[in-house]
């Protein structure tokens, strides 16, 4: 071989390299992260969503005559502070035989950014007297 020939890396390449390595981890981590809070976010959503469409399936498998306002527990959901959350149901006479109602849950996140916002999710739908798919 050459005598004029380098072998290895200059310090200047390896500190180099060092920090595209570091920028590019420091990205990932970033994505990770983001990721986790909107994984972490949909789950919230997911959650109150059944809870709102399953009260809103009792109220519909109900009497018409009681179907009322009311609140209602969301217990797989919880506050950021640890407290229960729970839904409302309202209930408006369109007509005689048919009522609009909703059901709303509304809940403090965990998931961010930021973490500790308030969400909800409403549902809304009509119950009939004579009930679903009858004239």
């Amino acid at each position: 071989m050459g005598a004029g020939r380098r072998r290895g890396m200059t310090l200047m390449e390896v500190l180099i390299a060092i920090v595209l390595v570091a920028v590019a981890f420091g990205g990932l981590a970033t994505a990770v992260t983001w990721s986790i809070q909107t994984i972490r976010a949909s789950r919230e959503s997911a959650a109150a969503l059944q809870a709102a469409q399953q009260e809103i399936e009792r109220m519909r498998n109900a009497s018409f005559a009681s179907v009322a306002p009311h609140t209602f527990a969301v217990p797989s959901l919880r506050n950021r502070d640890g407290t229960a959350v729970s839904g409302s149901f309202a209930v408006q006479d369109e007509t005689a035989t048919m009522k609009k109602v909703t059901a709303h849950v509304g809940w403090v996140s965990h998931a961010g950014p930021p973490p500790g916002r308030p969400m909800h999710v409403s549902l809304a739908t009509y119950i009939t007297k004579e009930g679903i798919g009858r004239p």
